[in-house]
């Protein structure tokens, strides 16, 4: 037993506290209300970083928001090209999609991986959940999309572009519907709930791969 304590290498693993942010908001809100309406500034200084404030408190200063920091840079288990990529609903961990066809589940908080699985086929190239983060699409090079729960089950699939790569999926706001885009040339209205074609929207150019379709009008 002690030989083994004395082989095992000891690692330190990067974490981010993302609630520690959270918890100033909370106390300035409730110690300082005066200081809503006015402007979150803080300083370029490693000092001021206690005091920092999560993006939704700083809505009159967008600058606040912006990702001006390279953090850290993870490598999964299948290296291969990651094509897609989307965070799940609670926002602690984030999904990448690669050309193998695999999943790679990875954690916000730790930057590791924590799980993988094989997905498709064929190339992954898009993946979107839906607004009220019940269900998530993937789709692929051959055509497919997959509809997966949020334990990442398959509960259906569909030939949505037999033959051409879907290079983009968007929902519309109700979740009732969902747009894609393929490499034919064409983009495709589906009803979510019956997984059915409900119109061809043909002549949108060689490379579909944007459906613009993240909030159309009601009823559109």
């Amino acid at each position: 037993m002690d030989e083994r304590k004395r082989s095992m290498v000891w690692q330190q693993k990067r974490t981010i506290d993302h609630q520690a942010t959270s918890v100033n908001m909370l106390k300035r809100r409730i110690f300082h209300p005066e200081l809503a309406s006015f402007p979150c500034t803080a300083r370029a200084d490693a000092e001021d970083t206690v005091e920092m404030l999560p993006p939704s408190s700083c809505l009159s200063n967008a600058s606040s928001a912006l990702c001006t920091r390279f953090l850290h840079t993870s490598y999964s288990k299948d290296r291969s090209a990651v094509h897609a990529g989307c965070w799940t609903p609670d926002g602690r961990r984030m999904l990448t999609a690669s050309m193998h066809g695999m999943f790679t589940l990875w954690s916000a908080f730790s930057f590791s991986s924590e799980a993988t699985q094989q997905a498709h086929e064929h190339a992954l190239h898009a993946t979107v959940w839906s607004h009220s983060g019940r269900l998530m699409l993937s789709a692929d090079a051959a055509g497919v999309v997959k509809y997966w729960e949020t334990t990442l089950n398959n509960v259906k699939e569909i030939d949505a572009h037999p033959g051409s790569a879907i290079r983009a999926i968007s929902f519309c706001p109700t979740d009732a519907k969902f747009c894609t885009g393929s490499d034919d040339g064409t983009v495709r209205v589906w009803d979510t709930a019956r997984a059915a074609c409900e119109r061809l929207l043909a002549g949108a150019g060689l490379d579909s791969g944007d459906t613009g379709v993240g909030s159309p009008p009601p009823g559109g």
